[in-house]
């Protein structure tokens, strides 16, 4: 697990960077930079790093308005419009969920992020926010049935 939140961290760091990420952006919670960033996925990886994914979509407009030149379309995000940064934490947050990140947060990112999706409709990212719902219920459910399973063999 300490391998999963020092790799996160030192990608938030370069990720970070290389999109631009300064304080001064944005207003709010999520005005860091990239060693903000860092440190705070390190410290309280738990809600940093979903934080950093639900602002990074920010931050990159943020950029985008302020440089007058031609955007920078990146793979992720797509002409069309940018990705969910809930839809991102979804879809990790429930991938990760089968090994170590409890499942309620996938199913909370997941429903966060169709939320957000259904607001601002140039956002996308519904398959990956569905997956988290799905995997973090699949999780839950599974841990459910082990625990009822366990207590019956325990009366016996």
């Amino acid at each position: 697990m300490l391998l999963i939140i020092v790799a996160s961290a030192i990608w938030v760091l370069t990720d970070a960077k290389s999109i631009g990420v300064r304080k001064g952006l944005i207003a709010g919670l999520g005005d860091m930079g990239p060693w903000g960033w860092f440190a705070a996925t390190l410290g309280l990886w738990i809600i940093a790093f979903p934080s950093y994914l639900y602002y990074r979509g920010r931050f990159k407009s943020a950029i985008l308005t302020q440089n007058t030149a031609a955007p920078d379309v990146h793979a992720e995000t797509g002409p069309s419009g940018s990705l969910s940064g809930w839809a991102i934490a979804a879809f990790y947050v429930g991938l990760f969920s089968f090994f170590v990140i409890p499942a309620p947060i996938a199913v909370i990112c997941g429903i966060m992020a169709i939320r957000d999706i259904r607001a601002n409709p140039s956002k996308h990212g519904k398959g990956r926010a569905i997956f988290g719902i799905v995997a973090g219920s699949l999780v839950m459910a599974l841990f459910a049935i082990g625990f009822i399973v366990n207590l019956r063999t325990a009366h016996r």
